[in-house]
Formats: structure tokens, sequence, C-alpha cells
């Protein structure tokens, strides 16, 4: 491919792109189209039809992933350490351990309620 056959963003894609990569935990697609003053239905079209624009949206998603991620495993750790279960359960699925409760009943009341890690 050459240089001049290279995908290029129009003016609104590029600010789509440009305010996405804005370090908000809150952004949304309506924030983002609000900000770049574009319909939603606009990005999604583009979305859709514009396949230079499709992979350059997901260049940017996976750039926010790697970015935020490593912050949001850290506050999740330090919510499992003072005990919210809830982020003892993300940790767990997130690392690839399933986390299932198991109720054991008995004539259709609970005897028993087991939970299993899967570790392997």
């Amino acid at each position: 491919m050459t240089e001049k056959d290279k995908w290029k963003p129009k003016p609104k894609q590029k600010k789509v792109l440009e305010a996405a990569q804005k370090p908000d935990y809150n952004r949304t697609i309506t924030a983002i189209c609000d900000e770049a003053k574009i319909q939603r239905n606009t990005f999604y079209t583009w979305i859709k039809k514009d396949e230079g624009f499709r992979n350059a949206w997901n260049e940017v998603w996976e750039w926010g992933i790697d970015r935020y991620m490593p912050g949001m495993v850290a506050a999740q750790v330090k919510k499992a350490l003072q005990g919210d279960t809830s982020a003892v359960k993300y940790l767990s699925e997130l690392s690839g351990r399933m986390v299932r409760n198991v109720d054991i009943t008995s004539e259709g009341k609970r005897i028993f309620k087991v939970t299993m890690i899967d570790d392997s």
C-alpha cells in the first residue's frame, strides 16, 4: 500500500478519534460525538461502512484498554483486599478462574451454599 492509498480520516472523523483519547473514564459514544459535533448515527454509519474509520476506532479502543486496565485492576485488588466480594469475583474471572456459587437444596429449600473456584 502506498502512502497515497493509506486511509486518512475526514476532519470530523479525526475529531471523534481525538475526543475518544481524552483521559476520562466516563467517555460514552454520546459524549464523544457531542464533543466532535456529530450525530451518533453518523458515528455508527462510519463504523459500519468505513473500514478505515472502523480500524482506527478499534486501535483507539485497544489503546484505551491498554492505558487504563492496570489502574482498574489495581483498584479492584484494593477493593478485594478490603473484603469486597464482587471485586474478588471479578478478579477471579479476569484471571481465568471461574467462580461459581452452587446451592444445594432439599425439598425446595437451600440447605447449603458452595462457592467453587476453578484454578486449572
